[in-house]
């Protein structure tokens, strides 16, 4: 198109452009996903975006003011919300080491309580599965004693104790925990009680028997397996 001037030449005027370029390129901070490039402005979801940045930065902020100055500030407990089941407790008692571990590991890593708390509430649920596996293999061997497996088991309880101590009694009643330990057990008690004719002597028959309960369960069943292969 032209235009004319009294007394000037004609000039032709420059073209509209429609270049690209002209539009509104999207700022480097906004991602792509939040940029409409067609009408050249953000979208609405981008002020979703930027509120979630918002508050997980208040979130870290919050967390950080909660790391411990030192690894020994780390309290071992459990989360507030973890729910313990019946019957069993989590203890940290004779888990000095690996409790220094954790919290060196949990401090080098800035780990703020809740996580730490997380940790010890993980490794508690899996020693709680652990023990619900062992409880029920347990059940299932005592079932495999037969109706009167519990009678067993006190009686080898009542035999053991009125020999040995205490912890040597709950050492052997350890090997209960199966049905070939109960078997094992009741063969070295009704062994124990049968004591030779040349220790009739209540003096005698008491260390008799004391000797036979101090030998260690792999003699002592060696010993049985061999009478009664001979006696066959």
């Amino acid at each position: 198109m032209t235009a004319e001037t009294s007394g000037q030449e004609s000039t032709q005027l420059p073209p509209e452009t429609t270049d690209a370029s002209s539009q509104s390129q999207r700022p480097a901070f906004v991602p792509e996903q939040y940029w409409d490039a067609k009408a050249g402005t953000l979208k609405p979801e981008y002020g979703e975006h930027v509120q979630g940045l918002e508050r997980f930065r208040t979130e870290i902020e919050s967390l950080a003011g909660t790391i411990p100055e030192a690894a020994d500030k780390y309290d071992v407990k459990l989360p507030a919300d973890f729910e313990m089941p019946e019957g069993y407790q989590f203890s940290v008692e004779g888990r000095e080491g690996l409790i220094e571990a954790a919290r060196a590991a949990a401090h080098k890593a800035r780990l703020p309580q809740s996580a730490f708390e997380a940790m010890v509430g993980a490794v508690a649920a899996a020693e709680i599965k652990q023990l619900e596996a062992d409880r029920a293999r347990i059940d299932a061997e005592i079932k495999a004693l037969g109706e009167k497996g519990p009678e067993r088991l006190r009686s080898i309880e009542t035999a053991l104790k009125a020999r040995l101590t205490a912890g040597q009694a709950e050492s052997l009643m350890a090997l209960t925990v199966s049905k070939d330990g109960v078997e094992a057990l009741e063969k070295l008690l009704s062994s124990a009680s049968r004591v030779p004719a040349e220790t009739a002597d209540p003096a005698r028959k008491g260390a008799a028997l004391d000797q036979i309960m101090k030998e260690s369960p792999v003699t002592r069943l060696t010993r049985i397996f061999e009478r009664q292969r001979k006696a066959s």
